[in-house]
């Protein structure tokens, strides 16, 4: 159910945003997404598609754009992404798929995949 807040605040931000620039229709709204993180993007669309009537994005259309997960060694700065099958090595050091780790057993610190961002609000 947080979708329902974070659609609000999504909204709200582009509506300021929109009207800041005296611009009188939102026509479409891109948004980064991180593949790791807890947004469903169906619920967002779903809460936007409500909110938005009798609003400057009453016919707007929302853009999603997934970020996969992305993950630095912090000792060796290896950087690795993940995959269904687990992680998988990106040119770098090879990974312990249990653990999480690569193999300089060092963890790993996520340097992307978390996003929630607004890339761009395109309006008239």
């Amino acid at each position: 159910m947080h979708e329902l807040s974070i659609t609000r605040s999504m909204l709200d931000l582009a509506l300021a945003e929109t009207k800041s620039h005296g611009a009188k229709r939102i026509s479409r709204i891109r948004l980064l997404l991180g593949e790791g993180g807890s947004v469903v993007p169906d619920s967002v669309r779903f809460y936007f598609d409500l909110m938005k009537k009798d609003t400057a994005a009453a016919e707007a259309e929302l853009e999603f754009t997934t970020v996969p997960v992305r993950i630095r060694c912090p000792k060796c700065g290896k950087e690795w992404g993940t995959s269904p099958k687990g992680l998988s090595p990106d040119g770098g050091c090879p990974q312990n798929p249990f653990e999480g780790m690569c193999a300089c057993n060092a963890g790993g610190e996520v340097i992307s995949g978390q996003e929630l961002v607004i890339e761009s609000i395109d309006v008239d």
